[in-house]
């Protein structure tokens, strides 16, 4: 580059007070410029790749010159230039569309919100209540226990000078009959244990008494020495039950933040593929290729282009090692499987890994390399199973459980059928069940076979 033009200073975004030095030459990097700071942290294979600003400047002058060579000097077709005449009132519209779509985010939040806060207040004021009332009947036991004793022995000697009179007195001294029926209550209940004493193991009524009044010492004891707990107050319990609570409340916010058919900037793409989008190579290219630069992708085969008969799809991408399969499902997700080693249709690979993802919900799972084309299906990991044709051979009755199901899924309108526990707990189970298929079951739209190049 010429000496006297010259670039001014300009300073890192992460660290302000140090200029940048070296840039990286590489057009879908997430960041380009790097000063010395950067530098130092920076992983050797990526530092080698850093050239002086300078350079990088001089790069981009040297191909934008090539490039305004290359320009066409024809008039652009009016099927190219007709959608901007109406720019102005798209705009005007979308931007109305993304305004009312953002007021029912908020909305739909905050009634989310107020709805958990009020079960969780909800619990919360009725475990608050349930231990007042633990209190309460700790309290109540120690007096019941004296009670008891005192019916069964007379401490002090006293005549039995029990009369109707004396009774019908006693009732008469109650003021309202609350008080009433709790007097005749305590009467029926003392009543009630005597029998109960009398009719005890044996005709001796004091061992009888003893031994029941014993019973009742040790269920204090036990209460004294094991108090009631809650799962705020047992810290192992609550760590599963939040984690648990936690964990589900994450992957639904994963999938809130989803949003379907996104607009992404024009670019030329990387790669040429109908299901992959911009916003899910970040996610991919962490998954399969993090210390590269860029992900690159050579399109092997596609269901629509080529045929969806897996089959010979499968044959196409024999023993091709690298492989990214991606599946565009009736619900809207992109579920996929990478595969490290050569692909095998003919045998079983369990002594490999492969990894299947969720490129929807940002999850993945690494599990073993199943990979065996059988009669009308195909493993592609032990989490995702494909069937074109029939129904996988864990369960024959498949395709009959759909047929006037709840699930509304016709196997004949899509390219295949796919069963995905990347989510399950469990894998594949013989005696499936249409609750248990509503949840793992998808149509697959489309279907692409990719090369990882990197």
């Amino acid at each position: 580059m010429d000496s006297k033009i010259k670039l001014k200073e300009f300073k890192c975004s992460q660290h302000e007070n140090e200029p940048i030095k070296r840039a990286l030459n590489q057009p879908y990097a997430s960041k380009l410029f790097y000063c010395l700071e950067c530098m130092v942290s920076t992983e050797p294979s990526l530092k080698s790749s850093l050239v002086p600003v300078e350079s990088l400047i001089e790069s981009l002058f040297n191909n934008a010159k090539e490039l305004m060579d290359t320009k066409l000097t024809s008039e652009i077709p009016d099927s190219l230039t007709s959608v901007l005449a109406d720019e102005e009132t798209l705009t005007s519209l979308f931007t109305d569309y993304i305004y009312g779509e953002k007021q029912k985010v908020i909305q739909n939040c905050k009634q989310l919100e107020e709805a958990i806060i009020t079960i969780l207040h909800d619990s919360r004021d009725q475990l608050l209540k349930q231990l007042d009332i633990q209190l309460t009947l700790f309290k109540k036991n120690f007096e019941d226990y004296k009670k008891k004793l005192a019916r069964q022995f007379v401490v002090e000697k006293k005549e039995n000078n029990l009369t109707m009179e004396s009774l019908v007195g006693e009732l008469n001294e109650c003021s309202n009959t609350a008080e009433l029926e709790t007097l005749i209550h305590n009467y029926l209940e003392e009543i009630e244990e005597i029998k109960q004493i009398r009719n005890y193991k044996s005709k001796d009524f004091r061992n009888n008494v003893i031994e029941n009044l014993t019973y009742l010492r040790k269920k204090l004891d036990e209460m004294n020495r094991i108090y009631p707990e809650s799962i705020f107050t047992e810290e192992s319990e609550y760590e599963t039950h939040s984690d648990k609570l936690l964990g589900a409340v994450q992957k639904f916010a994963l999938n809130m933040e989803n949003i379907t058919n996104p607009i992404t900037p024009l670019e030329l793409m990387p790669f040429n593929s109908v299901i992959l989008s911009q916003v899910h190579l970040p996610t991919l290219k962490n998954w399969i290729a993090p210390t590269q630069h860029q992900l690159t992708l050579k399109l092997l085969t596609r269901a629509e282009k080529d045929g969806s008969n897996f089959k010979m799809i499968a044959e196409g991408i024999n023993n091709i090692a690298n492989i990214v399969i991606l599946l565009k499902t009736n619900k809207n997700q992109v579920l996929g499987c990478y595969k490290y080693s050569q692909m095998d249709i003919t045998k079983r690979k369990t002594d490999n890994t492969s990894l299947s993802f969720n490129l929807t919900l940002k999850s993945f799972k690494e599990g073993a390399e199943l990979g065996q084309l059988g009669d009308g299906y195909y493993e592609l990991s032990q989490y995702l199973y494909l069937t074109p044709n029939r129904p996988i051979g864990l369960n024959d009755d498949l395709y009959n459980q759909l047929e006037g199901s709840e699930i509304k899924l016709n196997p004949r309108n899509y390219v295949c059928l796919c069963l995905n526990y990347l989510d399950s707990k469990e894998g594949p189970k013989p005696d499936m069940v249409q609750e248990d298929l509503r949840s793992i079951l998808y149509g697959v739209e489309e279907l692409e076979v990719f090369e990882v190049l990197n």
